[in-house]
């Protein structure tokens, strides 16, 4: 959301980022334990137990402040596919924007279904050491498939869940002898327009509108409130509520707070972690003077791990590989065999 003013006219900058843009959303719910707190709070306390980002290579760059347009995309440990949207100023035809959206979700399992039926056609093939020696492709052996694979799929769809959260008010269509549902936050399904009668549990809309929540901070009881708040808020405050101290807010707030940095103030952030932990590590070396060669190996090795650890935080924070280089003394091509490792381990518990 916007800044406040002050005063004197000038614009009220918090410490913390404003996760109404596509940089600190990604950023601030990035991670999947934030992801999968919002989409319990907007959707349902225990909605999902677990999520996995889509496109998760997609997330922006802090240090290098790139951007990307995709939207955050994830799907849950039951196969739901849940998009998230921000929008800050209105634009017209917003409830097709989100039609448009969803519907590459579809398209994208639509995809996915015929490349599964493609592979497993190819690995029946009696013929496979030639196909490989040909170096051909998969796709291109069953040409047929695409008249035979439109069935199966349609049986094979998985929910799809679209969260906005918007800084306006869309427009609504008149309708003669309804009244619009002026709540803050409203869930769209396809359904009778008589009975009530749902026609499909394969699409979801929930839309807030950040902007009509005028709860305070001392107001506030469950999550889905403090995180509405926080998106209004956050931006310009320089403290985080008293009362989100003890909740899972805490964590929202230690992202958002590292999101809002520039780069010189980033980087003299970590600068200053690691020099705190050479100092310490001087210190202990001098404490451990005269201790057996064990203990000393075993010490370094301790130093090691922890400035692993430490590597693998700031790319998840999505920090420049050399600018972690420069930090953390590891070479370029061992922090990217850990941001490759990582990968891999997430994908074996996926």
């Amino acid at each position: 959301m916007a800044n406040q003013k002050t005063d004197d006219g000038k614009k009220a900058k918090g410490v913390f980022a404003d996760t109404m843009n596509d940089i600190g959303m990604k950023i601030v719910f990035g991670s999947e334990e934030n992801m999968l707190l919002l989409i319990n709070a907007y959707l349902g306390e225990g909605f999902a137990t677990k999520v996995t980002f889509t496109n998760k290579e997609m997330l922006t760059d802090l240090v290098k402040g790139k951007r990307s347009a995709l939207d955050m995309r994830c799907t849950t440990s039951n196969g739901e596919e849940v998009l998230v949207e921000v929008q800050v100023k209105k634009y017209d035809n917003f409830a097709e924007r989100l039609l448009f959206y969803s519907s590459h979700i579809v398209l994208g399992q639509f995809q996915a279904y015929k490349d599964k039926e493609l592979k497993e056609r190819y690995l029946q093939r009696t013929d496979l050491e030639e196909i490989k020696k040909e170096g051909q492709a998969y796709a291109l052996f069953d040409p047929e498939v695409d008249d035979e694979y439109v069935g199966g799929f349609s049986y094979k769809m998985e929910p799809i869940y679209v969260i906005a959260l918007l800084g306006f008010s869309p427009a609504r269509i008149a309708e003669p002898g309804r009244t619009s549902n002026e709540d803050y936050i409203r869930s769209f399904e396809i359904r009778d327009r008589k009975s009530g009668e749902l026609f499909t549990d394969k699409l979801h809309f929930t839309v807030t509108e950040v902007n009509k929540f005028n709860k305070k901070a001392d107001e506030l009881t469950s999550i889905k409130d403090m995180l509405t708040y926080s998106f209004k808020n956050m931006s310009r405050e320089d403290k985080m509520p008293d009362n989100f101290k003890g909740t899972d807010m805490e964590k929202i707030y230690d992202k958002a707070r590292i999101a809002a940095m520039s780069r010189e103030e980033y980087e003299a952030y970590w600068s200053e972690i690691f020099a705190e932990e050479k100092r310490l590590d001087e210190k202990a070396t001098i404490y451990n003077e005269g201790k057996a060669e064990g203990k000393a190996e075993g010490k370094a090795e301790g130093k090691a791990e922890g400035k692993t650890e430490d590597a693998i935080k700031m790319l998840e924070l999505g920090s420049d590989v050399n600018f972690i280089s420069q930090v953390t003394g590891f070479s370029p091509d061992y922090i990217l065999s850990l941001k490759e490792k990582t990968a891999e381990e997430q994908g074996a518990k996926d």
